[in-house]
C-alpha cells in the first residue's frame, strides 16, 4: 500500500500516529486491532520503520550498528539477526565491517532498511525511501522492496510524493491532501479516473514543477 501527496500533506504525520509517537486531536488510530497510542509498545513490536531522515552511529560499522539495535530489541541472536537482514537488503559483505561514515547514500539507505527489518515485523513503514538517492540508487531500493514483498512476504506501507515509484511497488494507494485522505483505491483505478481534459505530467521531484505552474 502507499500514501501519496505533496509535501506537508500529512503522510509523515499519519506514520507518526501509527507509531504512537503523537496523539490524534480527535478519533484514534489502530493497527492489528490495537490502539496506536494506548498500546503503542505492542504495536511497535509488530512493525518496522524507515524514516526519511535517519541518524546513524557513523563511528560504528554497518554490522555493529545493527547488532546494537538488535540487542536493544531483545533479539536472542543479534549477530545472526543482523547478518540476515543485511543479506536481505543486498549490502555487499565487504561493507559489513566498514564504518558507516564512509558509506554512500545508497548504502546508508540499505542500512536503514535493514534496521526496519529487524525482528521480522508484520508491517514496515517506508517514509520517502528513495529521497536523496541518485536514479540508480532509487531503482535499486525499489528492486529490493519488490523482492522482499515477493520472496519474504513482507507488507510495506510506502509514503512518497513520486507517483512513478509508487506505481512500481504499490497496488493500493491513499491520496493525502492538507492532512486528510481525499481518495483511496487501486492505483490503476484512480489513474483511470483522471478526466480526459486533464493533463498528467510526471516529474520527480514534483515540487519545482508545481511552483512553476503556480507562478
Amino acid at each position: 500500500n502507499g500514501l501519496i501527496g505533496p509535501n506537508v500533506s500529512g503522510k509523515t504525520t499519519t506514520i507518526k500516529l501509527s507509531l504512537g509517537l503523537i496523539r490524534a486531536d480527535s478519533g484514534s488510530a489502530k493497527l492489528f486491532g490495537l490502539d496506536c497510542w494506548q498500546q503503542s509498545l505492542q504495536v511497535r513490536q509488530k512493525i518496522g520503520v524507515l524514516y526519511e531522515k535517519v541518524a546513524y552511529y557513523d563511528h560504528l560499522t554497518g554490522l555493529e550498528h545493527l547488532i546494537l539495535t538488535a540487542k536493544l530489541k531483545g533479539a536472542p541472536n543479534p549477530v545472526d539477526e543482523s547478518k540476515k537482514v543485511l543479506k536481505l537488503v543486498e549490502l555487499e559483505q565487504s561493507a559489513y565491517n566498514r564504518k558507516i561514515k564512509g558509506y554512500s547514500a545508497g548504502m546508508r539507505q540499505r542500512i536503514g532498511l535493514a534496521h526496519a527489518l529487524l525482528g521480522d515485523p508484520e508491517l514496515v513503514f517506508l517514509d520517502e525511501p528513495t529521497s536523496n538517492l541518485d536514479p540508480l540508487g532509487r531503482a535499486k531500493v525499489i528492486e529490493i522492496i519488490n523482492v522482499l514483498k515477493k520472496e519474504q512476504g513482507i507488507s510495506f506501507l510506502v509514503s512518497s510524493h513520486i507517483l512513478p515509484e509508487l506505481e512500481q511497488v504499490c497496488e493500493h494507494v491513499i491520496l493525502m491532501h492538507k492532512g486528510k485522505a481525499v481518495r483511496e483505491g487501486a492505483l490503476q483505478q484512480l489513474l483511470g479516473e483522471v478526466s480526459p481534459n486533464t493533463f498528467m505530467i510526471k516529474a520527480e521531484p514534483a515540487e519545482p514543477l508545481i511552483k512553476l505552474l503556480k507562478a
